[in-house]
């Protein structure tokens, strides 16, 4: 593969586009054949997705042997229900290589049974850092060699 096919750093934004099923799945099926890839940051601004998305993102994540520092961002109005986002960062804090990664899931609304329930399931994950508040959810995993 070509040097300018295969980069160190892949940052892709997604605003209030239609992302369909395919283009998920594209995602999901190149980023682990990019063997020089270091650095991922993917921002989904106004974007819908549905479980079946964001599962099929978390497996082509795990499958990203390579990658050392993984952002992801999904900031939007059409609320992700809370257990798919708990499958979403289960799968990826006990599943994934990633030393570092960075996980944003903002303007979500649920209830004050749903948070305590969330806070309780983050803690379990024990190797990263949450932050909860009532429309976002923060976490981060670093290396304790990180900054």
């Amino acid at each position: 593969m070509p040097y300018w096919a295969n980069p160190n750093h892949l940052s892709l934004t997604f605003d209030k586009s239609c992302i369909t099923l395919n283009t998920i799945k594209a995602i999901s099926c190149v980023l682990p054949k990019l063997s020089n890839l270091k650095s991922v940051f993917l921002e989904f601004n106004n974007v819908k997705l549905a479980e079946f998305e964001l599962l099929m993102l978390a497996k082509g994540f795990v499958d990203c042997k390579q990658i050392e520092y993984l952002t992801f961002k999904y900031l939007d109005k059409f609320p992700i229900p809370i257990m798919d986002i708990w499958q979403f960062l289960t799968i990826l804090a006990k599943d994934s290589v990633f030393p570092k990664f960075d996980f944003l899931f903002r303007k979500l609304f649920y209830s004050e049974w749903q948070t305590l329930e969330a806070k309780r399931k983050l803690a379990e994950l024990g190797n990263v850092n949450c932050v909860l508040t009532k429309q976002s959810i923060h976490v981060q995993k670093r290396t304790e060699f990180s900054e």
